[in-house]
């Protein structure tokens, strides 16, 4: 959306884009006075925050400066151009007004400027040229504050190319039709277009100035710091997830022990009648019970099966088995497979014992060791298989 930014002495109005009636900034005596800058710094600190405090947002738009902001001037007779008359063709009528509205040749007299450094801009209206000319510090600092607050200013231009000399009331409707004609101010500059081109909005009268946006800078700042933050959040989750891996794997299930088989002595008859031993594998893989001390290992039994009395059930079985030193309790969720966790330091034939007791209750086992379990061996039950 487009915007009007009007200049009337010491006034400036803004309409258009987010603004729907006229604004208007009554420049302080101690900054502008007259279309004459008293105080750049506390120009430039009123346009801010007259534009923050309306919340008008930035918007491409053009400087138009008030008729009683210009001084005019009818080039002299020698110096008028023929105006183009009816028998002209387009692309020469085209020519003739390029050629007659904007013009930065004709020297215009300080006599009845009363600026030090003037902005002028040449105009055919009426058949006639004329001279319009204002305060170049004052289009220059005006149109660099503006640029400073995000705006983009395609053109300063005078009211002159409207209303000619007429004194203009400085309404909504005004202002609505210095909009309507926007591209007509377009093509009248004070800063002509060879010079808008390669113009440095830092830069005035060999000085450097620095007009980086403040809301620029402190979004910048934000996104710094939400980049920062999701940095840190990033290397918070692999950490975490780095650790339930490691555990996982500590966890992961380990085979059941399997044990050698046991070597009996079966008697057979020999030649002389003398009875000899010969080993033959024992069709057992268990141990004796009474050959195994399991009192001092301590058991806990969580019922994961959710059957009321399963873990009393196991612990019984433990007990006719030798172990004294047992714990029950519910598991926080079911499990599908009997899960039974030893310490390292269980040897095969007590695991191979609480594998065998359980068998017929609970089916097949799923065994694994785990250093960091408070008891011996941690048994969480299931329905069975």
């Amino acid at each position: 959306m487009r915007m009007i930014v009007y200049f009337d002495r010491s006034r400036l109005y803004f309409y258009g884009g987010n603004v729907a009636a006229p604004l208007a900034l009554d420049f302080s005596p101690e900054s502008i006075r007259d279309s004459e800058i008293i105080n750049e710094e506390k120009m430039f600190a009123e346009i801010d925050a007259f534009i923050k405090d309306k919340k008008i947002s930035a918007q491409t738009g053009i400087v138009v400066f008030s008729p009683s902001s210009c001084f005019v001037q009818v080039a002299p007779a020698s110096e008028q151009k023929q105006a183009p008359n009816e028998t002209q063709s387009q692309s020469e009528m085209k020519k003739a007004s390029s050629d007659s509205q904007m013009s930065s040749t004709a020297e215009i007299s300080t006599e009845f400027v009363p600026f030090d450094k003037i902005a002028k801009v040449e105009i055919v209206k009426d058949k006639k040229r004329y001279l319009v000319a204002t305060n170049l510090e004052l289009v220059t600092t005006l149109k660099q504050s503006l640029i400073k607050r995000g705006f983009v200013i395609e053109t300063v231009s005078p009211a002159f190319v409207l209303y000619g000399n007429q004194a203009v009331a400085t309404n909504q409707t005004t202002l609505q039709t210095m909009l309507k004609y926007y591209n007509t101010f377009k093509q009248t500059s004070f800063m002509p277009e060879q010079q808008q081109e390669h113009f440095d909005p830092n830069e005035l009268n060999g000085e450097t100035y620095d007009f980086e946006d403040e809301n620029s800078t402190s979004s910048n700042m934000r996104l710094y710091l939400m980049i920062g933050f999701m940095v840190i959040l990033g290397a918070i989750l692999a950490f975490l997830l780095y650790n339930r891996q490691r555990t996982a794997k500590e966890l992961e299930q380990q085979p059941a022990p399997t044990l050698a088989p046991a070597v009996q002595k079966k008697s057979v008859t020999g030649p002389t009648g003398v009875d000899t031993d010969t080993p033959t594998a024992s069709t057992s893989a268990s141990p004796s019970q009474s050959a195994i001390d399991v009192k001092g290992i301590s058991v806990r039994i969580l019922n994961g099966s959710g059957i009321a009395g399963q873990a009393g059930e196991v612990e019984a079985l433990l007990k006719e088995n030798g172990f004294e030193t047992i714990s029950t309790g519910n598991a926080t969720v079911q499990t599908q497979t009997t899960q039974i966790v030893f310490k390292p330091e269980i040897s095969n034939d007590v695991r191979s014992l609480v594998v065998d007791s359980l068998k017929d209750l609970l089916g097949t086992a799923s065994t694994s060791q785990n250093a960091e379990i408070d008891v011996d061996i941690l048994i969480t039950t299931s329905v069975g298989n």
